[in-house]
């Protein structure tokens, strides 16, 4: 499978050093690369709703702190 285009380093799941003792942990590189093509980076203001009580998950979302 191909890097898909515009994704830094820096969003590789490949070389991220927090996936090791993760549920992400036993990927190998094609699962890795797999996994980093498929996400995309969302940004929200302050108080929207991302998701209510009883609404079917529609992916996995993760929370990243700005520096």
């Amino acid at each position: 499978m191909k890097k898909r285009p515009g994704r830094s380093e820096y969003n590789s799941c490949r070389s991220c050093s927090l996936r090791a003792g993760t549920i992400f942990s036993g990927l190998d590189d094609e699962g890795a690369l797999e996994l980093e093509n498929m996400l995309r980076r969302l940004t929200y203001t302050e108080g929207f709703v991302l998701f209510l009580k009883g609404e079917k998950p529609r992916g996995v979302s993760s929370r990243e702190n700005e520096p």
